[in-house]
């Protein structure tokens, strides 16, 4: 292990990629999830996920690594077609919302994991 002014530890994280992405999918299981649905709907093939560390209180990019989107969501144990019925339920309850009266807000609760909350404001006059 190298020693410098980081003490060796981003030589460690960039040795430990797969480990870290399933860690970081761990903690922001959402995010990788949203970022997957992304590219799958964009028809992208690759996704570039970085690693950012921070040192004296400024941030710094560890490492940057490209995988295969269909790679991660075997990794992941993600599922496409888990997607769709969600995404049409979605967009149903959107388009039965009446028009021209209210502005709707689709925020994810910050408090219940994988719950989403539509929020209904009037319109000002």
């Amino acid at each position: 292990m190298e020693t410098g002014t980081d003490g060796g530890w981003i030589d460690e994280m960039k040795k430990a990629q797969g480990t870290l992405v399933f860690q970081e999918y761990l903690a922001n299981s959402c995010s990788l999830q949203k970022w997957i649905c992304e590219a799958v709907l964009a028809g992208v093939d690759m996704i570039k996920i970085g690693f950012i560390g921070f040192e004296k209180q400024k941030p710094k990019i560890i490492n940057v690594t490209e995988t295969k989107v269909r790679e991660l969501e075997q990794v992941i144990s993600f599922k496409e077609a888990e997607c769709w019925p969600i995404l049409k339920y979605i967009l149903d309850v959107l388009f039965s919302c009446e028009t021209g009266t209210s502005t709707y807000v689709l925020a994810r609760s910050p408090y219940t994991p994988l719950a989403i909350k539509l929020y209904n404001l009037p319109v000002k006059e």
